[in-house]
């Protein structure tokens, strides 16, 4: 069914993989479409599968979902009422994937939150981070310990509007945690363009040393989802520019908001942060399923128009030109007109840096190929249907550019 909004996570059984979808928003966008339902997802056979609802009261929506050793942990998440009073959650329904079964509830979180950051640290233990709970903002760290049941207080986040979010996202890479995006507190809840950093103790995991805000990455994003690539850098991918209610009208002027497809990718080595544009990814995103270092999945979600989303779009880190490029382009002056109708032509500062170039389409494809050896290198699409597709650019390191054919 469509859905967005909706918890999604990944998990393994007898060596196979699966995606999981639980509760969310069906294609009504009112209260009435808030659900329980859950579905899986089988990788290799391509199939989806309705598995049982989730095991609450009410629809529930904002929720998040974690694979930790075996088992997936549902956490928070909130309630829409006819009036459109919303109510966050303090549930942890837990879903063991090898019998598709639900069990016993985990200890309620000490605090209910909804739209929260969620990490898992260590294949042990579950960061939520910051979040809404009912009438605000949190600054609270709150960590799930799956193995003996129980929460743990962390270091809180810094007690500013710039620190505290709604519908922002992280991850955890090494003892570091990252998070972006989100809505402030503030009137109408303005989108932020922030990336967070704090530090884990390994020694003592409750302790986190929150570093003092560096990076306003220029981009608001609003729920969008945060990954690891394989060249060590993080994306947050899709989301929207503007933050909205649950309906997906903005808090500004009550209108609907569109996607950004963005892909904003930011380098910890380098400290540096890009952005890929015009890419077909969802707003509304509240997980994804991580099958392994190269194949991620995202499922539902909104996108233009206002349309509540079925697709199940799969990454593949692999052979998708999305992802395999370094973003910092120093040597390449200027690529225009872009978009065009047939023309590109590519303004290089040096013609010893690269080697080679080709013309990808968004299947993976090769189109056209050349050496390098000017500055000048004129790309004709004319033949080629209107589209995205991706200049590579070969040498010592690798460089994409999207090439915008109309």
């Amino acid at each position: 069914m469509s859905t967005t909004n909706n918890a999604v996570c990944e998990a393994k059984v007898g060596g196979a993989d699966y995606v999981y979808s639980f509760g969310g928003l069906d294609s009504t966008k009112i209260y009435t479409g808030t659900h329980q339902k859950s579905f899986k997802y089988d990788v290799a056979n391509d199939s989806w599968v309705a598995i049982p609802d989730l095991p609450d009261t009410l629809g529930k929506i904002a929720a998040s979902a974690s694979y930790v050793n075996g088992k997936i942990y549902i956490i928070g998440g909130y309630h829409v009422f006819q009036n459109n009073l919303e109510q966050s959650s303090s549930r942890v329904h837990i879903y063991d994937p090898q019998t598709d079964q639900f069990l016993a509830d985990g200890t309620p979180v000490p605090i209910p939150i909804d739209d929260q950051v969620q990490c898992v640290y260590q294949d042990s233990l579950i960061y939520v981070i910051t979040g809404w709970f009912n009438t605000g903002n949190v600054a609270l760290v709150q960590i799930y310990d799956p193995a003996n049941d129980i929460w743990l207080q962390g270091t809180s986040v810094p007690n500013t509007n710039d620190y505290k979010a709604f519908g922002a996202n992280g991850i955890i890479v090494g003892n570091k945690i990252y998070y972006y995006g989100g809505a402030s507190t503030a009137t109408n809840f303005p989108a932020q363009e922030i990336l967070r950093k704090g530090n884990i103790d390994p020694n003592n995991p409750t302790n986190i040393d929150w570093l003092p805000i560096e990076t306003y990455i220029g981009y608001p994003t609003y729920r969008m989802v945060a990954l690891g690539n394989l060249d060590g850098t993080i994306s947050f991918i899709g989301g929207s520019n503007a933050s909205y209610n649950y309906n997906g009208l903005s808090y500004t002027n009550n209108i609907g908001v569109p996607p950004s497809e963005n892909n904003v990718i930011y380098s910890p080595t380098a400290q540096n942060i890009s952005l890929k544009y015009n890419v077909d990814y969802p707003m509304d995103l509240r997980g994804y399923g991580n099958v392994n270092d190269s194949t991620k999945f995202l499922c539902g979600g909104m996108i233009h128009g206002q349309k509540v989303s079925n697709r199940c779009i799969r990454l593949n880190y692999m052979a998708d030109p999305l992802s395999q490029f370094d973003y910092e382009v120093p040597l390449v002056q200027s690529l225009s007109p872009n978009p065009s109708s047939s023309i590109f032509i590519l303004e290089l500062s040096s013609p010893f840096y690269f080697k080679q170039y080709q013309v990808i389409n968004r299947q993976g494809a090769t189109l056209l190929a050349g050496t390098i050896n000017t500055t000048t290198i004129k790309i004709d699409l004319g033949k080629y249907p209107n589209g995205i597709y991706f200049l590579r650019l070969l040498g010592e390191k690798t460089i994409v550019k999207d090439l915008i054919k109309k």
